[in-house]
């Protein structure tokens, strides 16, 4: 391999690396934006939940939650924009020395593009160059000199028009370095604001747990009336799909005594007809209720495909307890089980469900509202601490379709919506972590 082509080689490979390399950076600026657009939202929900007039001494553990989730949304807003900050810093750099290069190439190309003009002024005079023709020794040297004048001219005019281009190329880069530094500038403002805004919400949240730890005898006491509430929906959610099962088990009988009585018939008649003494009795057949039966395995499967993308209970919330086992907000070395997550939710929301199914169960927990089931095959989603309920038993239900309200927060805060899943099988009732299920 020669060495011009050795260097033709090297250039493209070095070209296709910054294209790809510029590529690269460009999708990951667009990643950054879109997730800081993401992060806006969310704290302007959060915002949105709190409330502007919001009191902090009158806060509730439910809007405490909520301010620790904005706080974690702007930590995560500031680094993203650092992040913007610091992509923007190496394009500057990057394009600081694009602009030298394509100066120093500007000027070269200016300096050749000079000595083309000097040297057509030099020989201007057209019985010059005739007189170039004419003097060839043969006609094909005449034709080879009337062919490189042309060349000369037209190489003169490529130089004209390569410094033009590189000239708006230049402008291009002189104003992408200009948007780029006033881009910059505006993320540090945007920064500056939010690392402010960061200070308030921990200011907030400091009294706040301040006001409430004060009052650690009343938050014990409501927290013994709260997980004596959930074993009362946990012994009630039970009893209810128990329930429902057995009924499913006994609708399952019934229908497999009457094919069972059918075919006997169908039996005793043929066996008449063979003039035969053999009867077939299979009413006594014991039947065991399987909860994978076709039309309920083509709803489980269905309700398994939107795993990870079942819409909210509430249009709008966040979660303030997760599934699982949970630390206390203020209590210090308290913990408190979750069989669902909670969703901190504008006062009074409606309540909606994930998913098509089937209302299976609908009852009242003393002091802690309504509850209503919803079946999707061999799946239950729960809908608890209701104020009102909008379906009836047996009701088939669409996605998103409003199952009642939400009974008020405390001191008129926020409603918080208790959502679980559940997955029957055969044997047993497991419970599901919702935040596994719920869209992102």
């Amino acid at each position: 391999m020669g060495t011009k082509n050795y260097k033709i080689i090297l250039l493209l490979l070095l070209t296709f690396i910054v294209s790809s390399t510029s590529v690269i950076a460009q999708k990951e600026s667009e990643k950054l934006r879109k997730k800081q657009k993401e992060l806006q939202k969310k704290i302007e929900n959060t915002k949105g939940l709190l409330g502007k007039t919001r009191d902090t001494q009158k806060l509730t553990i439910a809007e405490l939650a909520i301010i620790n989730q904005q706080i974690a949304y702007r930590d995560e807003l500031i680094t993203n924009y650092a992040q913007q900050v610091s992509k923007i810093g190496y394009q500057i750099e990057q394009n600081k020395q694009d602009i030298t290069r394509q100066q120093i190439e500007l000027g070269k190309l200016k300096k050749r593009y000079v000595d083309l003009i000097r040297y057509a002024y030099r020989h201007r005079n057209s019985y010059h160059r005739l007189l170039f023709v004419f003097a060839a020794s043969s006609f094909n040297q005449a034709y080879v000199r009337v062919k490189y004048l042309r060349q000369f001219a037209d190489h003169r005019k490529k130089q004209a028009q390569r410094i033009r281009e590189k000239q708006r190329e230049l402008t291009a880069k002189i104003n992408e370095l200009k948007n780029a530094k006033e881009e910059k500038q505006d993320l540090l403002g945007k920064q500056k604001i939010e690392k402010e805004n960061h200070l308030q919400d921990k200011t907030k949240q400091q009294e706040s747990l301040s006001k409430l730890k004060s009052e650690e005898n009343k938050l014990k006491e409501a927290l013994t009336e709260q997980e004596k509430q959930k074993e009362k929906l946990a012994v009630e959610i039970k009893r209810a799909i128990e329930e429902e099962i057995r009924k499913e088990r006994e609708r399952e009988r019934e229908r497999m005594a009457k094919e069972n009585a059918k075919k006997g018939n169908a039996n005793k008649t043929t066996s008449k007809k063979n003039n035969t003494s053999t009867t077939t009795d299979n009413s006594k057949k014991e039947v065991h209720y399987d909860v994978s039966r076709d039309g309920i395995e083509l709803e489980s499967s269905q309700f398994e495909l939107n795993r990870g993308r079942l819409p909210w209970p509430v249009e709008k919330g966040e979660i303030i307890s997760h599934f699982g086992r949970n630390p206390h907000p203020t209590l210090a070395n308290v913990w408190v089980n979750n069989n669902g997550v909670d969703i901190g939710t504008a006062n009074g929301s409606n309540v909606r469900s994930v998913f098509n199914g089937k209302v299976s169960s609908i009852f009242v927990i003393p002091n802690a509202g309504k509850c209503v089931i919803i079946s999707h095959g061999a799946y239950r989603t729960v809908y608890a601490n209701l104020a009102t309920v909008s379906v009836t038993k047996g009701q088939d239900i669409k996605t998103k379709q409003i199952v009642g309200t939400l009974l008020p927060g405390d001191d008129g805060g926020l409603s918080e919506s208790h959502f679980e899943i559940w997955k029957v099988t055969t044997s047993d009732m497991e419970k599901q972590n919702p935040g596994l299920w719920l869209h992102r």
